[in-house]
């Protein structure tokens, strides 16, 4: 997993560092440095005198006496133990003169727009001692810190505890359009799930229905109007009725495509959670997927109708723990997909989204678990 660790927060770039491997233990040996592991968050910090240096496995930054260094090969895990860039010895030997390229790490700028589910006089469910708006609203907010660490532009829906209307319909219609007047990249709700069946577990992750393969449809639409679209959503000509409802549907399918994208991206991060277990990617006709004009999704973190989940959730550090899950997810999609709606990466993408779709067709909610959305219905 290519864990977030939040002490990104106060990030200063520091350079590029050229890749090359030897393994870690090497280097606290040679330099009689000292390590220490978060297992959970596979995060491993290094000290010794002068030396205080922060990564984590999968991850392409290091962060080394207070500065960021974006490898341009990323720390992995071997048979031969943690491997990392032969430039971290370079930095751990070079304390106080450390020269490498002046090049700061940058992330591409994305708009990003969090829901936290409910608010205000609408609590969601409330089970276990556990506020669904509270809890949404905590984890909403820690997601929003680390993606601003990674110089992603955040807007909330709600930053405290307020409904967006007095009337149930129009507070999902405001969340709407708040996502459609920023001109988002990307639209996230997160929620938490209930059910009457106190042993229901898991987290699923929700997108707008469609009954048909969309890699197939936004084909097909390309395929029907090849002349009228130079880019995602501008007209060559609006001379032609029949071209504005094929541009209409072709617009729907690549929502639809970038939405089941990201919904795969936040669901390999979410089955790397070893306390509760991934159910599946649902359709579904939710209005603050379907009517969002950005790809969205709707996160349900887990039920805390369940005891045992309820009480994790309880927890400051299992809060931030699903919240780096879910801010990886994105942080994922936005690295290997184009936000900016260029169809130039369509053939890359739609056969990654194929194989998904296969994978996705054989994960099925275990005996017992419950796959649908447990409260009021948003359509």
């Amino acid at each position: 997993m290519k864990a977030v660790f939040v002490g990104l927060c106060l990030f200063i770039a520091g350079g590029i560092l050229a890749d090359d491997g030897i393994p870690l233990e090497s280097l606290l040996w040679r330099y009689g440095l000292e390590k220490n592991e978060d297992s959970r968050a596979q995060k491993i910090t290094v000290v010794g005198e002068g030396i205080n240096l922060t990564l984590a496995l999968n991850m392409d930054i290091i962060l080394f006496n207070g500065k960021a260094y974006l490898l341009r090969q990323a720390v992995q895990e071997t048979s031969a133990g943690v491997v990392v860039s032969s430039e971290v010895e370079q930095l751990i030997a070079s304390v106080g003169k450390i020269k490498v390229s002046a090049k700061p790490a940058r992330r591409k700028k994305s708009k990003v727009v969090l829901d936290a589910g409910h608010g205000g006089k609408f609590p969601g469910a409330v089970q276990n001692g556990i506020s669904e708006k509270d809890l949404n609203l905590a984890v909403a907010k820690i997601v929003r810190d680390i993606l601003v660490a990674y110089g992603v532009e955040v807007v909330m829906t709600r930053t405290g505890d307020a409904e967006l209307s007095e009337n149930w319909s129009k507070d999902l219609d405001a969340r709407v359009e708040i996502s459609n007047r920023a001109n988002a990249d990307l639209f996230v709700s997160i929620h938490a799930n209930s059910d009457e069946r106190k042993d229901s577990s898991g987290s699923e992750v929700y997108i707008a229905r469609e009954s048909e393969d969309a890699g197939e449809r936004v084909a097909k639409s390309i395929r029907e109007a090849p002349t009228i679209v130079d880019r995602y959503g501008s007209l060559k000509s609006e001379k032609d009725l029949l071209e504005r409802k094929i541009l209409h549907r072709l617009l729907l399918e690549e929502k639809y495509r970038r939405s089941y994208v990201l919904a795969n991206s936040i669901a390999e991060m979410l089955k790397k959670n070893p306390h509760d277990e991934f159910n599946k990617i649902n359709d579904c006709g939710f209005r603050v997927v379907k009517w969002t004009r950005a790809p969205a999704v709707l996160v349900e973190m887990g039920y805390i109708s369940n005891p045992q989940t309820a009480a994790l959730f309880r927890k400051q550090d299992y809060q931030e723990f699903i919240a780096k899950l879910i801010a990886d997810g994105i942080l994922r999609y936005i690295e290997k997909c184009s936000v900016s709606g260029d169809f130039s990466d369509s053939g890359q993408v739609e056969e990654k989204l194929k194989e998904k779709s296969s994978d996705e067709k054989r994960v099925q909610p275990k005996e017992g678990q419950v796959a649908s959305y447990n409260k009021e219905e948003e359509n």
